[in-house]
Order: C-alpha cells, then structure tokens, then sequence
C-alpha cells in the first residue's frame, strides 16, 4: 500500500474521532480545505491530516505549522476574522510513520477477509484467526494514531522574545506536547483535557469560545459539582465571566 493509500484510510479514522467533540463545540478532521472551515467565534478543534506533521524543531517551515496558518489567516476568498477560535493537533514527525504501517497492516487483513477465493481456501480455524487478526489490527491501527497525533497548535499573541518575522501577522503559532498513554483516549477528549489543564484554551483563547455551544450543560453542572468533582470544569466556568474574548488574535 503505497503512503497515500496509508494516509486515506487514516483519515478515515480521523473522521471517525470527530464524532465525539468531548467538549468542543466544533470538531474538524482533515478537512479537504482548510479555508473552508467557518468563521465563527465558537472555538473549533482542527484534526490535521497527516503529511501536516509537526517536526518542533523545523520552526515555522514544519508542515503543521504551515498548515495552521493558511487556516487562520484565510477563510476563502478572503481574510479569517476570528483566528482564535481555532486550535490545531497534529501528527508528531518520528510517529506518524508507525500509524501508516499499521494501516498497511489492517488493510492487509481486511483484503484477505474480502478476497472470495482466499477465503475459501481457508480452513475454520484460519478464517477466525484472520478475523481476530483483522479486529485487533484495526485498534492497533486506532491506538497509533492517537498516540501519533500529539501535538496541540494554536495563536497567541508575540512576547517580547519572539522573532521579528514570526510577529508582524500580529500572532504566534504556539505549540504544546500531549500524553496520551496506550492511545486509550479520543483525539478531541485528550486534546480538551490538555487545554483546560494547561490553560491553552482558557487563557490564549477565552473560556467563552469553548463553552459557547454547551453553555446551558456547563451551567447544570456548575451547580451540581465541586472542585474535588471536577476540577478542570470549575475553572473553566470560573473564568467563563471574566476572561476577554479576542476577535483577532
């Protein structure tokens, strides 16, 4: 199977993670044009596709970055009003290579499953066996990818220590690193727990964007737990009134 093949069926497990947003009230997997996703104030999570792989020690020349900033700076024909409503997580350079090879590999079970011939030629046994093998192939292929897409990219506005070049766009691409041991979690569900950890939605880019779309569900569960509950949801709803809301990053 040849790379592009490899990265089409990944995309397609990315599609599949984007029906469980975890939270954000936009989620966007490798979408076929990045201008193409809305300009909204709602914070949107955008799955980059896998060559949009992000090398941290490229700079602004890694793909990732490259990618990130086509789609804040246009929406369309013309210029993105609300650049940061968008957060980006993309595939680390060293493991996205191991996620194309597990596609390679569930691909390659499948197409015995589905060769007529192949399979009748198999006894019981090996036909459970293939089955077995395709089904554990297939979460093999899932964990690498969750594992491989690690790195969370998102504007913020320049310090005083940022390079000339990268500060006339008036934003800065930041990055942060995830952990998401054994790929046990969701792409978005990991992502959303980094952010309202670390603040990078909360801080760089306002409570009230995350939780604009389940506003109302927040509000029934600020009244329901306690900071021993959920710890990550009471700070997001404490800043909720207080943190501003950037039109342009």
């Amino acid at each position: 199977m040849s790379e592009r093949h490899a990265d089409a069926r990944i995309i397609e497990v990315l599609r599949d993670e984007q029906r469980s947003r975890a939270g954000f009230p936009r989620v966007h997997a490798a979408p076929d044009n990045l201008t193409d996703i809305e300009d909204r104030r709602a914070t949107a999570l955008v799955i980059l596709p896998p060559p949009a792989y992000h090398d941290p020690g490229a700079g602004a020349e890694s793909p990732a970055v490259a990618a990130a900033r086509e789609a804040l700076e246009r929406r369309g024909s013309g210029q993105r009003n609300y650049r940061n409503a968008l957060v980006f997580v993309a595939p680390d350079t060293s493991n996205i290579d191991a996620a194309r090879q597990n596609a390679r590999r569930e691909r390659a079970w499948q197409s015995i499953l589905k060769d007529a011939d192949l399979r009748d030629n198999l006894t019981r046994a090996q036909t459970s066996d293939a089955k077995g093998q395709a089904e554990r192939s297939r979460e093999a292929l899932v964990r690498s990818i969750r594992q491989a897409w690690v790195h969370v990219l998102h504007p913020g506005p320049p310090d005083a220590g940022d390079d000339a070049p990268r500060t006339q766009r008036g934003y800065v691409i930041r990055s942060t690193r995830l952990i998401n041991r054994g790929g046990a979690k969701g792409i978005p569900k990991v992502v959303l727990g980094q952010d309202l950890g670390d603040g990078t939605v909360v801080a760089e880019m306002g409570p009230q964007n995350l939780a604009r779309s389940p506003r109302t569900r927040l509000a029934r569960r600020q009244a329901a737990c306690t900071h021993r509950d959920d710890p990550r949801l009471v700070r997001l709803l404490r800043l909720h009134a207080t943190a501003p809301r950037r039109r342009d990053a």
